[in-house]
């Protein structure tokens, strides 16, 4: 999982999802493919979306990897699912 720390409209700053390394990007690179640096490793840089959720490679990623990147917010959307009560009416 892609870990953003910081967006703001003109920079992303996130950490390699392999090795941990920091990076820090201007935002028109949100949803591209960078390697990085330190560890060689295919990271999609993180786009954050209208209500504030992060997505990492929303227009480049193949579906496997836009899944990949972003399953902590699917995990999280199916434990509210999973926990909120029936509608009764």
């Amino acid at each position: 999982m892609i870990r953003a720390f910081q967006m703001n409209e003109d920079i992303v700053r996130f950490e390699c999802e392999n090795c941990g390394k920091r990076f820090k990007v201007s935002a028109s690179h949100a949803g591209k493919r960078v390697k990085c640096k330190s560890c060689a490793t295919k990271i999609v840089v993180p786009a954050q979306d209208y209500s504030g959720q992060i997505l990492a490679g929303v227009d480049h990623a193949t579906p496997e990897e836009f899944m990949a990147s972003n399953r902590h917010i699917f995990e999280e959307l199916l434990r509210h699912e999973q926990t909120a009560p029936a509608f009764e009416g």
